[in-house]
């Protein structure tokens, strides 16, 4: 009785997993579109991306804001009485001052230019986090269609099989047949058994690893996948090109981190000029200001040979960010030619596949079968056209998902859809 309360317990769970994925359109799993959407508002490492930028945002504001102002009191002529004496009444004189710390001129702008430039380079960093994710779950999608698709051939194959043996043990009750043909056909069925076995495994795994892009539990339920997504016309290379060095979320954070080196730099060179503080305030003796004062102080910036190596070590920073923006451009065009072409292969490797490898092969195995089950045929031959039957339509399939893969792996580079 517990076991059955608690079998229902999970059958009502994953119910409501799939209910809820389905609310708003189809259940989660069945296309693309749905496992994007909701990963985009699950997923923890892009919402602690995302929160990283909204604080890096924040602080753009504070880093151009003058520092608080400072309140300073000096009690004098302590010995009025003779002796030391702090009693408010004893004092002789009390002055305050108001300070406010004012930066040399420029320096408040290019702090607050510089944390607007962190906070673009966070917010493209936290672009390029949901890209690899995207480009996972788009992946990991195609490959669950795979395996679920050749689940599918296989079990056609099978079928076949089937049939391929039933033709052979009414060949061989008529000796029309041997004994081998039966085994042979038995032996087949047995081998794509396994190999459906060995896919359904595999089917768990992929499952898995989706449902952990998804941050949902290991073995919730997904539903089958319908389809993969149409593959498309690759534009010209140097087009790929202009919207990767325009879109890339990679090469606009490492340009955002060129402009903040750059600002920090010529901040650098604005502490060659001295920083003041202004201040003004009475001075109070028995209960009423006798006086006001107005101040104002300035560092001295003497230490010019510290000051050098400062200003050194701020080139330093803008030539290696720069260089890495050369250094990833580079990186990114390398993998977006490689990537390219590897579609355009696949392209034509299905479009073979699929116009011409499979329709023939499945009119040879309707030939073959044809004349084995009229006792004219060889049960060998019939066989050799099934398993190359198979092989094609696996073929087909391979290239349809390396061009959803390679789909993926373009769009991650260039950072946007095509």
């Amino acid at each position: 009785m517990i076991h059955r309360r608690t079998s229902l317990a999970l059958l009502l769970a994953a119910a409501l997993t799939l209910a809820d994925a389905s609310a708003a359109g189809a259940p989660l799993g069945a296309d693309l579109d749905g496992l994007l959407e909701y990963a985009r508002g699950r997923n923890p490492e892009f919402a602690a991306m995302r929160h990283e930028a909204d604080a890096a945002e924040a602080r753009i504001e504070p880093a151009g804001a003058l520092p608080d102002p400072m309140l300073r009191m000096e009690f004098m002529d302590l010995t009025r009485g003779g002796e030391p004496d702090l009693l408010a009444d004893r004092i002789g004189a009390t002055r305050l001052t108001l300070m406010q710390q004012i930066p040399w001129f420029g320096k408040r702008g290019l702090r607050q230019d510089a944390a607007a430039d962190d906070a673009m380079a966070a917010a493209r960093d936290s672009e390029a986090v949901w890209n690899d994710l995207a480009a996972a779950i788009k992946m990991a999608h195609a490959q669950y269609y795979e395996t679920a698709r050749e689940i599918v051939i296989l079990e056609e194959t099978l079928e076949r099989l089937e049939r391929m043996e039933q033709a052979a043990q009414a060949l061989y009750a008529t000796g029309s047949a041997t004994q081998q043909d039966v085994i042979g056909a038995l032996a087949e069925q047995t081998f794509i058994r396994s190999g459906i076995a060995a896919l359904e495994a595999r089917r768990q795994r992929i499952q898995a690893t989706l449902n952990a892009l998804l941050s949902r539990p290991t073995f919730a339920p997904l539903a089958e996948p319908e389809r993969l997504r149409e593959p498309t016309l690759l534009p010209d290379f140097t087009i790929l090109e202009t919207r990767l060095r325009r879109a890339s979320p990679q090469l606009a954070a490492a340009q955002a981190r060129i402009e903040k080196a750059n600002r920090e730099r010529t901040l650098v060179y604005r502490d060659r000029y001295p920083d003041f503080t202004l201040g003004f305030g009475p001075t109070l003796a028995d209960g009423r200001a006798d006086d006001w004062q107005v101040m104002a102080e300035f560092n001295i910036p003497l230490r010019q040979d510290s000051r050098r190596h400062l200003e050194r070590g701020a080139e330093s920073t803008l030539r290696a960010a720069s260089a890495a923006r050369e250094a990833a451009a580079n990186r990114l065009l390398a993998e977006l030619g490689e990537q390219a072409a590897a579609y355009e292969a696949a392209r034509r490797i299905e479009s073979l596949a699929r116009l011409s490898l499979v329709p023939q092969t499945r009119a040879a195995v309707q030939a073959a079968m044809a004349a084995y089950e009229t006792g004219r045929g060889d049960f060998n031959a019939a066989l050799d056209a099934e398993n190359r039957l198979s092989k094609a339509r696996l073929e087909q399939l391979r290239g349809e998902v390396t061009i959803a893969v390679r789909l993926a792996e373009i769009e991650r580079l260039i950072g946007e859809d095509l």
